[in-house]
């Protein structure tokens, strides 16, 4: 992995190009597709069953539903159960080591994640009741030149320009590294700098997916703070560390 080569998104990306129609493979006439919707419930009874917790909701959220979906999307399913904040916790990490990224729709990997109370529409751009069989939240067709505005927007921010900035010196002086002890503590230093401006992205933007629903954007996914991160993960900030230690290792077989 090269710190050089923007890094692909893995999650949700606000950032990508916009679909003229949604997923045909995930919905059709407006609704999920039925062999899906049996996939997923299946799996949920499995979950509910090897995990010994009874599951009240199944959702279906996340970019598979909207017009930015990709070939390789994350199918997001959210189990609603009666739990504690400190045990969702637990039972998330359960759900992640044990049962995600094993059930595919194609290229689709169907993910679960565990939730309980109140779920905030204003969240996600789109929201599917799977075992009532019907939206929640349709999807908001956009343009490319609605998404370019809000990304170029939030491109002005101060925060953005900030960590591209160091982001970028990081990068000169990874390619000049002479691989003597005074050039390696430097780097040190200035990848700290990086994901702690990275960090204070991260914060921000989990502090306002707590805020009111504003009606100039589809969802909180739309806020800039999101849209900054989105961009970052592109570049592979969310991986700095493991980017530089590949990095430093192939400087130093040559």
């Amino acid at each position: 992995m090269s710190i050089f080569a923007p890094q692909k998104t893995e999650q949700y990306s606000v950032v990508d190009p916009v679909q003229e129609e949604l997923d045909e493979e995930i919905i059709q006439n407006n609704k999920l597709v039925q062999s899906l919707r049996h996939k997923i419930i299946s799996a949920a009874s499995h979950i509910s069953k090897n995990m010994d917790i009874n599951i009240k909701r199944i959702y279906l959220v996340g970019s598979s539903l909207t017009f930015q979906y990709r070939p390789d999307s994350d199918i997001d399913v959210t189990l609603f159960v009666e739990s504690s904040k400190e045990d969702l916790k637990d039972l998330n990490k359960i759900l992640e080591d044990s049962f995600n990224e094993k059930l595919f729709l194609h290229k689709h990997p169907i993910n679960f994640h565990f939730n309980s109370g109140k779920y905030d529409k204003f969240k996600a751009d789109a929201i599917y009741d799977v075992l009532s069989d019907k939206w929640i939240k349709q999807p908001e067709p956009l343009s490319d030149s609605d998404v370019e505005e809000m990304i170029q927007d939030c491109k002005s921010a101060k925060e953005f320009n900030e960590i591209m900035r160091e982001y970028a010196h990081l990068k000169a002086m990874l390619k000049s590294y002479s691989k003597n002890s005074d050039s390696f503590e430097e780097i040190l230093d200035q990848a700290f700098r990086v994901s702690i401006l990275f960090s204070n992205i991260r914060n921000t933007r989990r502090e306002e997916y707590r805020k009111r629903k504003d009606k100039n954007i589809p969802s909180a996914n739309f806020r800039c703070s999101n849209i900054i991160f989105k961009l970052l993960e592109q570049h592979g900030l969310n991986d700095l560390a493991k980017q530089i230690s590949v990095f430093l290792q192939s400087r130093a077989k040559n």
